[in-house]
């Protein structure tokens, strides 16, 4: 049986205690997707099938499904017909990025790509970070957006953002553009702040790569 939810990726951004914490945290997920919303939508009755593997044993004989999944934006791939197109739709915002991966293309003066950042962290983690340790939620944003993020671009004079309290309201903003290639922070541009990822991958371009 499974002893605890472990952080997205088995990050160490936190000590044991928060650890503790996090997995609460996904059991009571865990306890809300099983029960369902049968009064407030037709067909969501308690669903018996899904359980928590802290509280019920896998059963030995239990066979695990491949999941088959494209990253790439799925509003994207049916509206628009080409390769070419879709690409730069999709690099154009991030806002369309909506297939739990977003990327972040860095292009030189010439606009050859020379980086490319990818990150598919979940919003949860972050929200857990705000409400849990926000020191750290500041350091990684500095780490991976930007060193000019900072505490004030993340929380308000109360010490809460929308996302810590759970809030369907926008996120805060931050100084920096939204767009997917420039990644550069400017005080003339403004932006919802978008979860950086403590697994980040980074795949970077050679010179002698054309585009």
């Amino acid at each position: 049986m499974l002893t605890r939810f472990d952080p997205i990726g088995h990050v160490d951004d936190v000590g044991d205690e928060a650890r503790k914490l996090w997995s609460d945290a996904v059991k009571s997920i865990f306890q809300q997707v099983r029960a369902g919303q049968p009064v407030q939508k037709d067909n969501d009755a308690p669903r018996s099938q899904f359980y928590d593997p802290t509280e019920t044993e896998t059963a030995a004989d239990a066979v695990e499904a491949e999941i088959s999944w494209s990253a790439f934006p799925r509003q994207i791939r049916r509206n628009f017909p080409g390769d070419t197109q879709r690409w730069r739709r999709a690099e154009a915002s991030r806002e369309v990025q909506d297939e739990y991966l977003e990327w972040s293309a860095t292009r030189d003066s010439e606009g050859k790509i020379r980086k490319v950042t990818f990150t598919c962290e979940p919003r949860e983690w972050w929200t857990f970070l705000a409400q849990t340790a926000p020191e750290t939620l500041v350091r990684l944003y500095q780490t991976f957006l930007s060193e000019q993020v900072s505490k004030a671009d993340l929380f308000d004079s109360q010490g809460t953002t929308s996302c810590a309290t759970g809030g369907t309201a926008a996120p805060p903003k931050v100084r920096c553009t939204s767009s997917t290639i420039r990644t550069r922070c400017s005080p003339r541009s403004s932006s919802r702040v978008r979860p950086p990822s403590c697994a980040t991958a980074t795949a970077t371009c050679s010179p002698a790569n054309k585009n």
